[in-house]
């Protein structure tokens, strides 16, 4: 059985220390003494180091400590983390609110910065969540299993390629009363088209990967793409997912006891300063821009009362879920799965109906798989209670049953999808990750009916994890499905999908068609910013 504790780590907090909350007024005082361009430097690059500066950062933290002899703190905190994701983000908003915005021309010292920065993240810590009860902290885990959640980069930028530039535009693959012209809409909306979009971000993205060390020329310059074809795009698109210190300030004051509430950072995940410089709040909410935050972004194209589009891109995703399984099973590896693509039938006195979005059969098991283009809604991520039982409903329960009322009408019909089969496997897949945490799937399980049908096992996944497993059995020495889904059952059933296939040195890759996706994609970005500059 794999432990699924090993993922959940606590972080220090000062009460620890002398049994009592550093004061406020202490706090801001400290914030105020900084210098807070350097400091927002540095914290911008380990928010957006996704952990991997954190060694780096608490060795440094340790040996500024030795060198003023101050270290009864770290021996007060033993194992435990010094800093999280979600105090990082906090960090940010204080800094917002109370920094002083006349040194933010004035550099820092990277080891004095990242102690300063480790020791107001322990400070601010006992003032990340209050009224602690037990549900509170059930619903607080949740919050930080989204904020601790990254998504492989390359997958995101492969999957939107395929959904938005080549699925989407393709009318032939979608009934004539259902297709929308996504693109039309996009550069009547915006002034630049999908693939100007797409080649900026990934031009950023590139531009603040980080490496294993904190670097003091980390701020970029409105200027850096003025020798590409798209400069004046890439400074409308730069403005548009910045704020700056004023707008910060403002909503950070407003919102500084809502320790959840980072909704400025994912709409506008760039700090752009008066300089014309500018750097990210986390690379991950950059890297949101290139998939996640292009629904909403294509979304505002259209009325506010459309729900034209919203069934659009329900077919879409649904589209690439049968793309991508399609994909899979090509590979020779000995075993023969049968895909039998969504289709409409007759139900026994309900009328017309459709199958599951995709149906995948090896001899007598079935992998019935259902796409819901869903994501958990902001006030979610956020640990707001009612929200997030709602999204439970409709991201991993209201799936698994349409999944089983379907298979029971085609199985009332005695369908040939379903005839011989012995055991059924049901496979909710979502947009956007839902978190595998032992108590919300407790709730999942109680709320589950009770199946007629041969159920061997029910999953919720999201659209990496569900990659994941395409990839899985694309292998060559691939063993059937239901061999990796009764492991996840039997070894790690309130551990991520991902969490999983690392633990049990499957080790997540990506499939080799998401790949050459990628390696395309990131060819026509480049050849769409330069080319003809160097003729």
């Amino acid at each position: 059985m794999i432990n699924p504790g090993k993922h959940i780590h606590t972080y220090a907090v000062f009460s620890e220390i002398n049994g009592e909350k550093a004061q406020v007024e202490d706090i801001i005082a400290k914030i105020k003494s900084l210098n807070l361009g350097g400091v927002l430097s540095i914290l911008s690059q380990i928010t957006s180091s996704n952990g991997e500066l954190k060694k780096e950062c608490t060795d440094m933290f340790r040996r500024f400590n030795q060198h003023i002899g101050s270290m009864d703190i770290l021996n007060s905190f033993g194992d435990k983390e010094l800093y999280s994701e979600q105090g990082l983000f906090f960090l940010w908003k204080w800094l917002l609110a109370y920094g002083n915005q006349k040194s933010m021309s004035q550099p820092e010292d990277v080891s004095v910065g990242v102690n300063q920065i480790i020791l107001l993240c322990i400070l601010l810590s006992d003032y990340l969540d209050s009224d602690v009860t037990k549900e509170t902290v059930i619903y607080s885990l949740f919050s930080n299993s989204t904020f601790n959640t990254f998504s492989d980069l390359g997958s995101d930028i492969a999957r939107a390629s395929l959904m938005f530039t080549e699925i989407a535009s393709n009318p032939l693959l979608f009934e004539k009363k259902d297709y929308m012209d996504l693109s039309e809409k996009f550069v009547e909306r915006y002034g630049y088209t999908l693939q100007d979009y797409f080649s900026v971000i990934v031009g950023l993205i590139m531009e603040f990967r980080t490496k294993n060390e904190i670097s003091v020329n980390w701020m970029r310059s409105l200027n850096a793409f003025d020798s590409t074809n798209l400069s004046d795009v890439a400074k409308t698109i730069v403005h548009e997912l910045s704020f700056n210190l004023s707008e910060g300030e403002k909503w950070a004051t407003s919102s500084l006891n809502e320790p959840w509430n980072y909704k400025l950072f994912r709409r506008k995940p760039l700090l752009l300063l008066d300089t014309g410089t500018y750097c990210p709040v986390s690379t991950k909410l950059l890297d949101d821009a290139i998939f996640d935050q292009l629904y909403f972004k294509i979304r505002d194209a259209f009325p506010s009362d459309s729900t034209q589009v919203l069934s659009f891109y329900g077919k879409v995703f649904e589209k690439y879920i049968e793309t991508i399984t399609m994909e899979a099973v090509k590979k020779k590896n000995g075993l023969n799965y049968q895909i039998i693509k969504e289709f409409k039938f007759k139900a026994k006195h309900k009328g017309e109906k459709r199958s599951p979005d995709v149906l995948i059969r090896l001899g007598d098991t079935l992998f019935a798989v259902e796409a819901k283009a869903h994501r958990l809604r902001m006030d979610s991520m956020f640990g707001a209670k009612n929200t997030i039982d709602k999204d439970i409903q409709r991201m991993t329960i209201e799936p698994i049953i349409q999944l089983n009322k379907r298979l029971e009408q085609l199985s009332s019909i005695e369908h040939p999808s379903i005839e011989g089969v012995n055991q059924i496997y049901l496979l909710s897949v979502t947009w956007g990750h839902f978190p595998t945490l032992n108590p919300f799937e407790k709730k999942i399980s109680e709320s589950m009916p009770k199946f007629n049908l041969p159920i061997k096992g029910r999953f919720h996944l999201d659209i990496e994890e569900y990659e994941m497993l395409m990839q899985l059995i694309s292998r060559k020495s691939s063993k059937p499905l239901s061999h990796y889904l009764d492991n996840k059952t039997k070894l790690a059933p309130n551990v991520p999908f991902k969490n999983f296939l690392i633990d049990s040195s499957l080790r997540p890759r990506r499939m080799e068609y998401l790949t050459e996706k990628l390696r395309n994609e990131v060819n026509r970005c480049r050849d769409h910013l330069y080319r003809d500059k160097t003729q």
